[in-house]
């Protein structure tokens, strides 16, 4: 019924974002929720969506080897992590690429994904810092070496888990805020007392 008031549910942080003309907008909506349904909602600033990137690029070579009485866990890869130049302005587009030149004799084409899996799945969607997700993250699988009996999909998940774990103080991680695009329009004799606003 008013085009200018919108809400929806930032699925990160889990809250409801409420946005209008201005702060009594916003009250009068409040109290309106309060008065006809009988709603307490609790009112604050919006959580602010950080991102996790890393700053260095680094190789390697790494080898993850787990022994528990019968068959163990054995997995060896090669490659390089990454920053990569995207777009951090919009949430849209790939904002972590992993790419692999690793040949079947080396690791297997199942283990591959495994270990690529691993990354999209448990690793990008929820960084180390402050579970933020990771963005502009490059991965690139050159190599390896498998073992003919305990190498399987958990050893190069696991692999995949312990290389980050590992590898993560090199890379530099670090915190980035959201960038947002801002056009102000004002009349020409306040220019001056808004430029300095900011």
């Amino acid at each position: 019924e008013d085009p200018t008031f919108n809400f929806y549910r930032n699925n990160e942080t889990g809250e409801f974002i409420i946005e209008g003309m201005g702060e009594l907008h916003l009250e009068i909506y409040v109290e309106r929720c309060k008065r006809e349904f009988g709603l307490n909602l609790i009112k604050g600033k919006p959580t602010v969506n950080y991102r996790e990137v890393i700053q260095q690029r680094e190789e390697f070579d790494f080898i993850y080897k787990r022994q528990s009485g019968g068959a163990g866990q054995w997995a060896h890869v090669k490659g390089h992590f990454e920053p990569l130049d995207i777009d951090m302005s919009t949430e849209k587009g790939t904002k972590n690429r992993i790419t692999s030149s690793a040949t079947n004799g080396d690791i297997k084409e199942n283990l591959q994904k495994s270990f690529i899996k691993h990354f999209e799945r448990k690793i990008f969607p929820q960084g180390s810092l402050i579970q933020a997700p990771i963005w502009g993250l490059g991965i690139h699988l050159s190599g390896g070496a498998m073992h003919e009996i305990d190498s399987n999909d958990v050893a190069f998940r696991n692999c995949a888990q312990d290389l980050w774990d590992n590898f993560l103080p090199k890379l530099k991680p670090t915190l980035i805020e959201p960038w947002m695009d801002v056009e102000i329009n004002c009349p020409s004799q306040f220019a001056s007392d808004v430029s300095n606003e900011f």
